[in-house]
């Protein structure tokens, strides 16, 4: 037998494999690379949803914003990923495409700190997110901010500290109209939840509680403070303090006509209730709701 021919012919097959190998793989490559979105970075004139502001600086919403011109590869509609920033939002829309699909106005990611986002007067209107205003950051500044008719929350505090919102409204959100999650120092202020489907205000999220979601895991919301607001005629709650929410100040705040409570305290753990005004109130700790 000729060993000499099948040698030749092993030989070939190897050949053929290296040439196939070195024009699929970076075919593959270019694949996997274009299956990875860009995010598109936002221009200090923002004219339109689907940006990302990546570095610290001063930038203007100048038209209407909505989803259907694009959103990031995460469904927003404007994320800062970048400390010191200012935004004016100039009394502009930004409006969702509706449904429960869709994700967030606008995304203040972690480690987004010292950011100011001011809506204008008079506010701006976000609408038509799951959530209208996210914030993940340390030490923002939000105000003239109108989140109403979101499929979950106007406006979400999630893992932030130190934040204030000002001069707010939330009004006809599928859950909530302000949320703090899971953060703490953050102050809510001058600002009014109405109609809102489950809660004005929910501070805290432990699994079981008002939020009726699965919060395993989640950690404390600590020295949060809410000034001067009202909560009126939503779903269940004006204000809701979760059992993982602890030390809340709650300021003359006035709240009536909510579907269940004015007032849920489930805290039990040093929240303090100066100048208030609720049409009732309920609570889990012995001896009354905190004083």
């Amino acid at each position: 037998m000729d060993y000499r021919f099948f040698k030749r012919i092993a030989a070939q097959n190897w050949r053929s494999a290296l040439i196939a190998g070195a024009i699929v793989a970076p075919v593959l490559a270019a694949g996997t690379a274009s299956s990875a979105q860009a995010v598109t970075s936002c221009p200090t004139a923002i004219k339109a949803c689907g940006c990302q502001i990546k570095k610290k600086g001063t930038y203007s919403v100048t038209a209407d914003l909505n989803a259907a011109q694009g959103l990031t590869p995460d469904g927003d509609c404007i994320e800062l990923k970048a400390s010191r920033v200012t935004l004016h939002l100039n009394s502009h829309q930004i409006t969702g495409p509706g449904g429960s699909s869709s994700d967030i106005g606008i995304d203040i990611r972690s480690g987004s700190n010292y950011d100011s986002i001011d809506g204008g007067s008079p506010d701006a209107a976000i609408s038509g997110w799951k959530t209208g205003v996210e914030s993940s950051g340390k030490d923002d500044t939000l105000s003239g901010i109108d989140a109403s008719s979101n499929s979950l929350d106007g406006i979400e505090i999630n893992k932030g500290s130190n934040n204030q919102l000002t001069s707010w409204s939330a009004a006809n959100n599928g859950a909530f109209g302000a949320w703090i999650k899971q953060g703490s120092g953050n102050s809510l202020s001058q600002g009014s939840a109405t109609g809102n489907g489950k809660g004005g205000v929910l501070v805290g999220c432990s699994s079981g509680g008002p939020s009726g979601e699965d919060c395993t895991g989640a950690g404390e919301s600590k020295t949060n403070d809410l000034h001067d607001d009202s909560v009126d005629s939503n779903g269940d709650y004006g204000v809701a303090l979760d059992t993982n929410s602890a030390d809340t100040t709650v300021d003359t705040v006035s709240g009536s006509g909510n579907g269940s409570d004015d007032l849920l305290d489930d805290s039990c753990s040093g929240d303090s209730f100066v100048g208030d005004s609720f049409g009732n109130s309920s609570n889990s700790c012995p001896g009354g709701i905190d004083s």
